[in-house]
This record gives structure tokens, C-alpha cells and sequence, in this order.
């Protein structure tokens, strides 16, 4: 790899590393825009992160809460394309 392409590589990893404390920061202190909370849940989904509500988080909390249709058995369909499941901790 060439210098040029080193530092070029280490600048793309310094400005993901600033995006990623910048959204943070604005997240926990609750000043998040909502583009700025989908730029976070792109750039988590880009990763392959994906949330895993366990009982009693603020995930779970979350779930609970949103208007998502919820089957009243295993076997039957949603009526929404999303409908997600809690996990026991």
C-alpha cells in the first residue's frame, strides 16, 4: 500500500471515528435530530448491527410502545412487514 493510500485510509477510519462520537454525544444528551438518528441507525444497520431487545432494556420499552400490530400466535401473520420479538434475559 502507498503512503498516499495509508493516509488516506487513516483519514476515512479519523472522520468515521468523529461521525460515530459526534451522533453519539447527540444521542445521549437527547439533541439528536432525526436525520441524525437515522444517520445512526444507517450507519448501525451499514454495519450490521442490529438491536436485540432483551426484557426490561429500553429497547424492550420501545417495542412495546410503537404501533406494530402483534400476532396473537406464533404461527400468525403480523399485519405490518415489521413485528419484533422480545427476547427473555
Amino acid at each position: 500500500m502507498t503512503t498516499t493510500a495509508k493516509r488516506t485510509e487513516q483519514h476515512m477510519e479519523d472522520l468515521a471515528d468523529a461521525l460515530i462520537f459526534s451522533l453519539l454525544l447527540k444521542v445521549q444528551t437527547g439533541t439528536a435530530s432525526a436525520a441524525e438518528l437515522n444517520i445512526a441507525r444507517q450507519l448501525m444497520s451499514d454495519a450490521g448491527i442490529q438491536p436485540v431487545p432483551v426484557s426490561g432494556s429500553d429497547a424492550a420499552k420501545l417495542f412495546t410502545v410503537l404501533p406494530f400490530a402483534r400476532p396473537s400466535s406464533p404461527d400468525e401473520e403480523p399485519d405490518v412487514p415489521f413485528s419484533p420479538s422480545i427476547k427473555e434475559a
